[in-house]
């Protein structure tokens, strides 16, 4: 599952090479895989463990950084809404329905 979100997220723009026209050095973020990494183990975490102090351990990125990381990641995940969650229409629900029905005798 992990690598499947990796391979939809990892050709965002967000995550690329971005650079000015003034001549300075482009700044190239790290991979879309420690922004997931930084995203799941806010997600999966609670009270404190949600602090910028833990969430950096393990993870070789700055206190100051990781805020960063997890706004691009979410941004990248919402951009991605539109195209990766919808409703199934009225033949899928009624193919859904009978597969739970069948499954698991709960109509």
């Amino acid at each position: 599952m992990f690598l499947r979100l990796v391979r939809l997220l990892k050709d965002h723009p967000a995550f690329g090479t971005h650079g000015s026209t003034h001549g300075k050095k482009q700044r190239k973020h790290f991979n879309a895989e420690l922004h997931l990494l930084v995203l799941l183990k806010y997600l999966g975490s609670e009270g404190n463990s949600c602090s910028a102090l833990y969430l950096k351990q393990g993870l070789n990125i700055g206190k100051g950084s990781v805020m960063n990381y997890l706004r691009r990641a979410v941004d990248v995940v919402l951009s991605l809404f539109h195209d990766t969650v919808f409703w199934p229409d009225a033949e899928e629900c009624v193919k859904i329905s009978n597969q739970i029905c069948a499954s698991n005798h709960f109509p």
